[in-house]
C-alpha cells in the first residue's frame, strides 16, 4: 500500500513538475509554435521533470528491477498526460503513445544509470550528480559539437552519430518535428545546412533498453559480490570451551 501511494506521488509531482515547467518556456518562447516543436518541447520539460523527481528515487533500490521500470512508467505516463492536456491529440493517438513509451525507455535508461553508479560509488549524490551531468552532456551535444562540424569535414556518419547521441533527437524523431531545423536550432547549430538523417526509433528505442539493462543487471552483479565478499570477511565467533 505504501509502496503505491509513493508511485502515485511521484506521477502526479512529476506531472505537475513536466507542466510547470513547460508553462514557463511556452510562455518565454511566444504563443505561436509548431505542433512537432510543440511535442519536443513538452517532452523534453517531462524528462527534465522524471530526471528531478525520480532519480532520486530510483537508486534507493538500484537492484530492484520492478522498482526501476515503475519508475520508468510513471515517467511515461506522465508525459502521456502533459501531451494529451496541453495539445489536440486525442488518446488514441499513436504519436501519443509513442512519445509515452519513449520517454518510458529513456527514464529507465536514466535511472539504471544512476542505480550502477550508486552501486559503484556508494553514494546517492554523487550518482545524482553524475546522472545530471550525463544527461545535460548528451542532450547538449548538437551545441557544443556543432561549431566543430564544419572546420573539421567531418563525415555524414560522424555527424549522424553527434546527433543520435542526443535524446533530443530521439524525442524529436517520435514526434515527428525536424528540430535541428527549426528557427532556434538553425540559427545556432550548423546541422540545418547539412545531410543528416535522425535515429531509427526501434534501434534507438532498443539501445536504450539495452544500456537499462545492462546497467541493471551489472549493478546486480556488483551488489552481489560486495554482499558475498562482506560475508567472507565476516569473523566467525570461536567456539567456546
Amino acid at each position: 500500500m505504501r509502496a503505491s501511494i509513493t508511485w502515485i506521488s511521484h506521477l502526479v509531482v512529476t506531472t505537475l513538475g513536466a507542466i510547470m515547467i513547460s508553462a514557463s518556456v511556452i510562455h518565454t518562447a511566444g504563443d505561436f509554435m509548431p505542433p512537432g516543436e510543440q511535442l519536443l518541447l513538452l517532452s523534453g520539460c517531462s524528462l527534465l521533470s522524471a530526471a528531478i523527481v525520480l532519480i532520486s528515487h530510483a537508486i534507493e533500490r538500484p537492484t530492484n528491477l520492478p522498482h526501476q521500470l515503475l519508475q520508468a512508467a510513471s515517467a511515461g505516463i506522465s508525459t502521456l498526460l502533459v501531451v494529451w492536456w496541453q495539445t489536440p491529440l486525442s488518446l488514441s493517438s499513436p504519436m501519443l503513445w509513442k512519445l509515452a513509451l519513449g520517454l518510458c525507455l529513456l527514464t529507465f535508461a536514466m535511472t539504471a544509470i544512476a542505480g550502477l553508479l550508486t552501486t559503484l560509488s556508494n553514494s546517492h549524490n554523487s550518482a545524482i550528480y553524475w546522472t545530471m551531468l550525463l544527461l545535460l552532456i548528451t542532450t547538449s551535444a548538437p551545441l557544443w559539437l556543432g561549431p566543430a562540424v564544419e572546420p573539421l569535414y567531418l563525415g555524414e556518419t560522424i555527424i549522424n552519430a553527434i546527433i543520435t547521441t542526443s535524446p533530443l533527437s530521439y524525442l524529436a524523431t517520435l514526434a515527428d518535428w525536424d528540430y535541428l531545423r527549426g528557427e532556434w536550432f538553425y540559427r545556432h547549430t550548423p546541422f540545418g545546412g547539412l545531410r543528416f538523417d535522425y535515429p531509427s526509433i526501434p534501434i534507438t528505442s532498443l539501445v536504450y533498453l539495452t544500456i537499462g539493462l545492462t546497467c541493471h543487471y551489472i549493478s546486480k552483479a556488483i551488489g552481489l559480490r560486495q554482499t558475498t565478499g562482506d560475508n567472507c570477511i565476516k569473523p566467525h565467533p570461536s567456539p567456546s570451551l
